[in-house]
């Protein structure tokens, strides 16, 4: 008899808890051929005459653009500067170049400007400018269309992708107790509120905890200056902290966020005026969000003084910002970050701008590289691998009272932490053309992982435990084991390089990203899966040495199932103890991972590349020369129970002999690492619960 347990994932091919019997023989059969779903296993499909295991029909999770509509790999912004005075009947920003503050263009605004944001708001590449009017509600994106109404008058805003879809945000505070996260390309707005009134000042956007969303970070109190930052999309990354913490006494003016050392995680830069000293500098501060939800002040920097304003952004793409900063008479400087310090790059007086007070950045001449979304989601079935292989325990067909058994993970439900069982995990891969990916390199890689962290947030890396317990039935053959074979689902999104400067080359080169949305396990007896292998093309042969039911057998030693020797690297357990068969009792076995007798290398292997998904005719995962990333992964739980039976030898008094001395052994249970390749050479690994007898 068999027994599957407690699964929990589609595909298995008989359903849950059903026990295999007379009727269900054919379990074991090698018989593939159909002329109709109805020839083959529930869970399997007819194929082209054949039966193959369903994948991915049902119980999928959706899926988001893992990087949004548009994601930068570099910036390149230039600056923009609202003016105070009018010139020719209007105010206007007036945008420059960052090399030397030289004048390219101007846009109109409404009226006199409270502040102002730089950002991509429509998906469009040439990114452009909100501007709040003094005394006005509504924020709009100059030279477009794109509006929104908080319901409230600001008194600052600043711009980023809090929600990962790619489009900027406007971020908007009132003077009291006011906060809005504005959708520019959809007009609406999102609201929060203080509990209790408070003095809100400045508003910077960035992303300070490296999660690849943005937050924004308040400048708050009316003496004493607190910084506090929150998270609008916790309903999607589980974030509960806030950062709050007072920073500064009544100096501290306006703040700026951005990465000043490359790590993907935006530091906090506060302008300070130390109004009382006459003859002293304004002051940089620098802050660095500490995960308890605090603020550590990394160092200041004295810089020019009496400045109305800062702004960051990377001017040169070399993943430093570069802070800009507006003082009187037109004038301004560019400040480089170089350890624990400030050195201005350059110092210049404005040659159009009337008595400018606000300043922000925007790539307004587009020609950052940056993937753009052309084509997904396309949903693509992952390769089927097999993830376990379950040996029958000896046992005496002749003598023994009753069969043997063996399973792991036992229990009646799936922890939902998956500690205490195998578990294949899905993720994110990415795949290219062999054109682009050499001179994709490091850095891309690097971004295109963070850039996809949005997805992962919503998502998580999805993962697949189930627990499965046989017992011998020797109507399946004389050679046969179990065979869990597991798969995943996936969207696929096709970007395309948008580099028209040819700052990194490729221009309109594809990058394919696979984002998991579910997948499937299914316990098969060697023979049948075998037929499978030999039907796809694509798997291993998996042949059982010994007999079920005749010790004999199986080897004296412990060994891979060709005969081989198990190397120590490859043993899950360092050690495995060995256990004698009784004549008056079962005898029972569980090896459980600890510390103690786990081999450390074996709790987390990859299984491997991508398993065989090819989307949009590009070959995605690790595996490939095109790819990288690592779709599947097996993943042992720190708490998982390898475990298994063997029923008693009693002496039967009807003989003259002693059928327990005569045929007594002594059994050792042993678990594995074996490795595959699959028909692209991708190296892929399975676990084997194998064993070794001593007669």
């Amino acid at each position: 008899m068999w027994l599957v347990l407690a699964l929990s994932c589609s595909g298995n091919p008989y359903g849950n808890d059903v026990e295999l019997g007379e009727d269900l023989g054919e379990w074991g059969a090698a018989d593939l051929t159909c002329s109709s779903s109805e020839d083959c296993f529930s869970g399997e499909t007819c194929t082209d005459g054949t039966c193959q295991v369903e994948r991915c029909a049902i119980n999928l999770a959706s899926s988001v653009p893992p990087m949004g509509k548009s994601f930068p790999f570099f910036q390149e912004v230039e600056l923009g500067f609202a003016d105070t005075t009018q010139y020719q009947g209007s105010y206007w920003i007036d945008q420059y170049a960052p090399e030397a503050g030289e004048y390219e263009n101007s846009l109109e605004a409404d009226g006199r400007m409270t502040d102002i944001a730089g950002g991509n708001f429509d998906g469009d590449r040439f990114e452009s400018y909100a501007a709040v009017v003094n005394n006005q509600s509504r924020i709009k994106v100059l030279g477009t269309n794109l509006s929104a109404d908080p319901g409230f008058v600001p008194v600052a805003i600043d711009a980023g992708d809090v929600d990962g879809d790619g489009l900027d945000e406007v971020i908007a505070i009132a003077q009291e107790t006011d906060i809005a996260v504005c959708h520019l390309d959809t007009g609406g707005c999102d609201l929060w509120a203080f509990e209790d009134r408070t003095r809100l000042q400045d508003v910077a956007v960035a992303d300070i905890d490296g999660d690849g969303f943005e937050e924004p970070v308040i400048l708050m109190g009316a003496g004493d200056r607190y910084l506090y930052a929150f998270h609008p999309h916790a309903e999607l990354t589980g974030e509960e902290i806030d950062y709050y913490q007072l920073v500064e006494n009544d100096e501290l003016l306006r703040i700026t966020a951005g990465d000043i050392d490359g790590d993907f995680k935006a530091e906090v830069i506060g302008l300070k005026d130390p109004y009382w000293c006459l003859w002293c500098e304004d002051e940089l501060h620098v802050w660095d969000s500490i995960p308890d939800g605090t603020w550590a002040l990394r160092f200041f920097s004295g810089v020019a003084d009496d400045l109305s304003d800062i702004a960051a952004g990377d001017t040169d793409r070399d993943d430093i910002i570069e802070v800009v900063t507006v003082g009187a008479g037109n004038s301004i400087t560019l400040e480089d970050p170089q350890g624990n310090r400030f050195v201005q790059r350059y110092a210049a007086n404005l040659s159009v701008s009337s008595n400018p007070n606000r300043v922000a950045m925007a790539d307004h001449d587009g020609d950052a590289p940056r993937a753009k979304l052309v084509d997904g989601p396309l949903p693509v079935e992952g390769g089927m691998v097999p993830t376990m292989v379950i040996g029958i325990p000896p046992y005496h067909r002749d003598y023994s009272a009753g069969s043997s058994s063996a399973g792991y993970g036992e229990g009646e439900s799936v922890n939902e932490s998956l500690t205490d069982t195998v578990s294949m995990g899905l993720d994110a891969s990415v795949g290219t053309s062999p054109s682009f990916f050499g001179l994709f390199g490091t850095d891309l890689s690097a971004k295109t992982s963070y850039g996809s962290s949005t997805s992962a947030s919503r998502s998580k890396t999805l993962a697949m435990g189930n627990r499965y317990s046989v017992s011998a039935n020797e109507q399946y053959g004389p050679n046969y084991g179990a065979v869990v074979i597991g798969w995943g689902c996936f969207d696929a999104y096709r970007y395309e390089m948008d580099d028209p400067a040819g700052h990194v080359g490729g221009d309109g080169e594809p990058i394919v990203i696979t984002v998991p949305t579910g997948g499937g396990q299914a316990l098969y007896s060697t023979t049948r899966y075998n037929a499978i292998a030999e039907a796809l093309g694509n798997l291993p042969r998996i042949e059982m040495p010994y007999t079920v039911g005749d010790p004999s057998s199986y080897p004296s030693r412990a060994e891979r199932l060709n005969g081989e020797k198990i190397a120590g690297e490859d043993l899950v357990f360092v050690e495995s103890n060995t256990y004698t068969v009784s004549d008056v009792g079962s005898v029972g076995w569980f090896n459980i991972m600890d510390e103690s007798n786990a081999n450390s290398e074996a709790t987390s292997w990859s299984l491997g590349a991508s398993a065989g998904i090819t989307a949009f005719g590009v070959k995605v995962g690790g595996g490939y020369t095109e790819g990288w990333g690592s779709s599947y992964s097996l993943t042992i739980g720190e708490n998982a129970l390898f475990y298994g039976s063997i029923p008693p030898m009693p002496d039967n008094l009807a003989t003259p002999e002693d059928e327990y001395a005569a045929n007594a052994f002594r059994v050792t249970p042993w678990v594995y690492r074996e490795s595959w390749e699959d028909a692209d050479g991708n190296p892929l690994d399975y676990l084997v619960m194998t064993y070794s007898v001593e007669e």
